[in-house]
This record gives structure tokens, C-alpha cells and sequence, in this order.
């Protein structure tokens, strides 16, 4: 009987360090202190945007002065397109590839930690259930 008492305080301690090793690495991970394990490592998707054909007409920033202020050095340089040039694709990512695998490392991190939180529940209810005392059936005399 007193074995039976000391496995279920070891495994009492043992679920309650599971617990509080899984809470307080889900703390550190989402506060940013710790890096989730880099399981994954994705391409984000990505997809082709057509650039039109299309002319847009250019200031004359010659008879605009303000002073102290060089306007031709502020504006974009655009690629002036021939008339016959066909039009460009230019691929666009939906989300930065960083931020992809980020969210993805750090869903599976507190998936696993959610697992070992609960095992640690189920090996600590073990634990209680060897420590605690029976009750005895009274017996009919």
C-alpha cells in the first residue's frame, strides 16, 4: 500500500511539471522571448498580375517651383513602355514568407504543448487516483 502511494505522488509531480513546462513555454513563445522550433518551412503562394499597356500622362515639373525643393528628384521613375511592347506579369505574394512559416511553426508548437499539457492532466488524475484511499465496503454482520 505505501508503494502504491509513492508512485502516485511521482506521478502527481510528474503531470504537474508536464503542465507547467507546457504553459510556461506557450508563455515564452507568445511574449516573444523564445522562438517557436522551426518545423516548417514554406513558399508562400503566390500569383501573376498582369501590368496593363497603359500611358500615363507625365507632369511638366518645370513650371511647377517651389523653393529649396528639387520636384524631378521626388517622382518615381517610371519605365516608359514602346507601343508595341506586349505587358508584363509581376508575381505577387498573398502573405511575406517569414510570417507564413511564423504562424505556421507557432500553431504546431501549441498543438504539441495543448498534447503534453493534457497528458500531463490525465498522469497526474492517475497519480491522485493511486493516492487517495479506497474506501472499504462494510461488511454485514
Amino acid at each position: 500500500m505505501n508503494t502504491e502511494k509513492t508512485v502516485g505522488y511521482s506521478l502527481l509531480l510528474v503531470g504537474i511539471v508536464a503542465i507547467i513546462f507546457s504553459v510556461v513555454s506557450i508563455y515564452l513563445v507568445f511574449t516573444g522571448k523564445k522562438q517557436a522550433p522551426q518545423v516548417f518551412n514554406f513558399e508562400s503562394p503566390s500569383f501573376s498580375l498582369p501590368s496593363a499597356n497603359i500611358t500615363t500622362p507625365q507632369l511638366d515639373l518645370s513650371q511647377i517651383e517651389i523653393p529649396g525643393i528639387d520636384l524631378e528628384q521626388l517622382m518615381p521613375e517610371t519605365p516608359q513602355k514602346e507601343e508595341g511592347e506586349e505587358s508584363t506579369t509581376q508575381e505577387v505574394k498573398f502573405i511575406p514568407d517569414e510570417l507564413l512559416n511564423t504562424m505556421v511553426n507557432i500553431s504546431i508548437f501549441l498543438m504539441l504543448m495543448s498534447f503534453i499539457s493534457g497528458s500531463g492532466t490525465k498522469i497526474a488524475s492517475l497519480g491522485i487516483k493511486l493516492v487517495k484511499e479506497l474506501p472499504t465496503p462494510k461488511t454485514k454482520s
